[in-house]
């Protein structure tokens, strides 16, 4: 039985030091104005955010190509637990010239209001174009859903702090009339 153990001890360890690394493995941003979705329907409302990811790159030998997986992280909640029973998330992957799209249901699982859900392990191919470049993970949002987040989330706000000049010093005393 040892032998039986120790023999698949090393098998297990011989596999896993037999993947390699990848040359390169690029930066993941999730943009924050992308980031929230709110889901409207009669049985209530579903916010859904897309707050981290997991992932690692890989060399994979039998295609030569550098390769990444990505799992999405959401947190999830509504608004009635008793009405909403799932979530329909869809998100992309884009590293800027192209995205892929994908789609997954959550079903709630118990009567709480928020709940954490981890999205299916993505792969990509990793060719030249990441190399040194970003992927950017985002909910996929409508013109009205972006125009909501915008106004709710106040993502359109940028402080006029660049060309900002200094008060004016005023002698007078507003208070008394002067």
């Amino acid at each position: 039985m040892r032998k039986y153990i120790l023999a698949l001890f090393v098998f297990m360890s011989a596999a896993c030091s037999a993947q390699k690394d990848a040359a390169f493995c690029p930066n993941i941003q999730i943009p924050r104005a992308s980031s929230y979705l709110t889901q409207r329907s009669p049985e209530g409302e579903v916010y859904i955010e897309l707050y981290g990811y997991k992932g690692y790159c890989f060399y994979d030998e039998s295609h030569r190509q550098n390769r990444a997986v990505i799992t999405p992280l959401f947190k999830i909640s509504r608004t009635n637990s008793r009405l909403a029973q799932e979530a329909d998330i869809s998100y992309f992957i884009d590293n800027g010239r192209f995205n892929r799209a994908f789609n997954e249901t959550i079903v709630f699982t118990t009567e709480n209001e928020e709940q954490l859900f981890e999205g299916k392990p993505q792969e990509i191919r990793l060719n030249s174009a990441y190399e040194g470049g970003k992927i950017f993970l985002r909910l996929a949002l409508s013109k009205a859903d972006k125009i909501y987040n915008d106004q709710i989330f106040d993502l359109g706000f940028e402080p006029a702090l660049k060309n900002s000049a200094q008060p004016e010093k005023v002698n007078s005393c507003r208070s008394c009339g002067r």
